[in-house]
């Protein structure tokens, strides 16, 4: 033989990536949907509320930001991968974007922080519920 065995043969011509570092952020927004109800326009006159909305509204707010780092592919630092009979490389360690990860060993992927999951959206009370016969039958008819 050549005294080349075959895992060297598929180690060499290896093309990897060095890398290079990147911010991920994580942020966090919360969603407030507005929706006015059926007496909104007699909030002020029988309650002397002021400000309320009679139009639907959505809005969003950043409740937190994370940052960490990763590494990811250097496009400009791609090497291939030649072998000579002074180096003994029988494996090469890269991710699904080519980025080496380790040589001769099994790399570790860096774990991701855990997605933010919301809670199920609770139904919300029907106004009607809290209202006695007076105001729903006062509600229906026009004197």
């Amino acid at each position: 033989g050549m005294g080349v065995s075959l895992a060297q043969q598929t180690v060499a011509g290896t093309t990897y990536f060095l890398p290079k570092t990147a911010l991920r952020f994580a942020v966090k927004v919360e969603k407030t949907t507005y929706t006015p109800g059926q007496f909104a326009m007699y909030a002020f006159r029988y309650m002397k509320k002021k400000d309320v909305a009679l139009h639907p509204a959505e809005t969003y707010r950043v409740v937190d930001i994370r940052m960490n780092t990763i590494g990811v592919p250097d496009s400009t630092k791609q090497f291939t991968l030649n072998l000579d009979k002074k180096v003994s490389i029988s494996e090469v360690d890269r991710d699904e974007s080519g980025l080496l990860l380790a040589i001769n060993a099994k790399g570790r992927q860096v774990a991701l922080p855990e997605r933010f999951v919301p809670a199920p959206k609770q139904p919300q009370p029907n106004p009607n519920d809290y209202m006695n016969e007076d105001i729903l039958s006062a509600g229906s008819t026009d004197g």
